[in-house]
């Protein structure tokens, strides 16, 4: 017995174990696009192991389900030319949108060596004044958020206006972006949001919107598309309504019985006879003939 037992695992020992992908210099497999792509892509797998094991990155990139993460956080520093470190440090991921922080993308522009640093100009417009807004509440008996059109007292309130430029290095050419203004964040809802910044860091978060607004218009690939931490923030929610599908009914079921069905219909539902085909066929009938032998004739 004993020997018979040893036998399959002498047999298992020899089987030879599940071919694995082994780098080969002389392979041209390697030299393709394929080869390429899968020799970065288990690359990115090694670097992220690595970040994934630190302590001194967010939490979000820690761990061993993590990797993914840190596998898109590697490869948007590569496309950047950016730190993976500084990268994951000012990606914010809120609500499940990833965002940059503004800082973030004032180091990139100034970095980038198209243009000198970022600068701002401030202008006093004097106060803001009776300023509309649209506030939006949320009706539980409608499942939907309402706007109602609302008024808000800023008399002592300046309105100081920010505007962010930069000048262009090959052709020194001064490039302004977008102003931006107290009375403009009072009626996009951002300086009245519960929590809001606007209102105990006023010129910090001008300077913020005005630089992310100049690079979404000269300079959007810096950001790949995203927006900043403090938009993604001050961005209210928008109006939905809740589309149930209706019920279809169903037409009853109705069970009769076979004295039913033999009965047929009723009386009151049967239909009443017709003179006028009664006397048509009692017409043929008469013209008939009565004997079968008179329909071709006597001899």
């Amino acid at each position: 017995m004993e020997a018979n037992n040893q036998v399959p695992q002498q047999q298992q020992q020899k089987e030879p174990a599940a071919a694995a992908l082994v780098f080969n210099p002389n392979d041209k497999f390697w030299e393709t696009s394929m080869g390429q792509n899968l020799k970065k892509f288990e690359l990115q797998q090694r670097r992220a192991i690595v970040y994934t094991n630190s302590t001194i990155v967010p939490k979000s990139y820690q761990g061993q389900t993590a990797v993914g993460n840190c596998i898109i956080a590697l490869d948007m520093a590569d496309r950047m030319d950016s730190n993976p470190l500084m990268l994951m440090q000012n990606l914010d991921v809120i609500e499940g949108r990833p965002s940059f922080s503004s800082k973030f993308l004032i180091g990139l522009v100034n970095g980038c060596g198209k243009y000198d640093n970022i600068e701002w100009d401030f202008e006093d417009l004097g106060k803001c004044g009776q300023v509309k807004y649209l506030l939006k509440t949320w009706n539980q008996a409608q499942n939907r958020s309402i706007t109602t059109e609302e008024i808000f007292d800023g008399k002592n309130i300046p309105n100081i206006k920010c505007t962010a430029y930069a000048i262009r290095k090959r052709d020194g050419k001064k490039i302004v972006g977008t102003p931006i203004t107290v009375k403009m964040a009072i009626e996009q809802g951002w300086y009245l949001k519960k929590g809001s910044k606007w209102t105990s860091m006023t010129d910090q978060m001008l300077r913020y919107r005005s630089a992310a607004w100049w690079v979404n218009v000269y300079e959007p690939g810096l950001a790949m598309g995203l927006n900043t931490s403090e938009e993604v923030r001050d961005v209210q929610d928008a109006d939905f309504v809740e589309i149930k599908p209706e019920r279809q009914t169903e037409a009853p079921i109705i069970n009769l019985s076979a004295a039913e069905v033999n009965q047929g219909n009723s009386p009151e539902e049967q239909p009443q006879d017709n003179p006028s085909l009664q006397e048509n066929q009692e017409q043929h009938q008469d013209d008939a003939p009565k004997n079968p032998a008179d329909l071709f004739g006597k001899k």
